[in-house]
């Protein structure tokens, strides 16, 4: 539903734990509709959300425009900061090779209501005029 009326499609992903399996999420939006069918020139943003084992909550948003991507990680502490940060230029080489022009990846310690599970149903199901600002330079 939300897809074919708010190109937007939330999806949760499985993650088999020690005692029982877990759901992380997968927030896509196609980017605004308009009534001139422009698909070229729709930011399109991707968001995850993952509770693991080793880093404990892990929450990416990457914004794509045409072959251009930014984006932020977001964790619970600094140790996890630190790993995932040690790890952002080869993910920037890694996209690049892929095509993707890397404005900017970063790594920030996140709130817990940043990073609880109902933030991107939230996010899915807000309405569009919910104080969202896609800014592209």
């Amino acid at each position: 539903h939300l897809l074919d009326n708010a190109g937007r499609c939330l999806l949760a992903v499985p993650v088999m734990w020690l005692s029982a399996p877990k759901f992380g999420q997968l927030f896509l939006d196609l980017g605004d509709r308009n009534e001139s069918g422009d698909r070229e020139n729709r930011v399109i943003t991707v968001s995850f959300l993952l509770s693991l084992s080793q880093l404990g909550d892990l929450r990416a948003d990457f914004s794509i425009l045409k072959k251009g991507i930014t984006g932020a990680f977001g964790v619970a502490d600094e140790a996890a900061k630190v790993l995932i940060s040690e790890h952002l230029p080869e993910l920037r080489l890694k996209l690049h090779a892929h095509g993707f022009t890397v404005h900017d990846i970063a790594c920030h310690i996140l709130g817990p209501e940043r990073l609880s599970e109902t933030n991107l149903v939230d996010q899915a199901v807000a309405p569009m005029a919910a104080g969202f600002l896609n800014l592209v330079i």
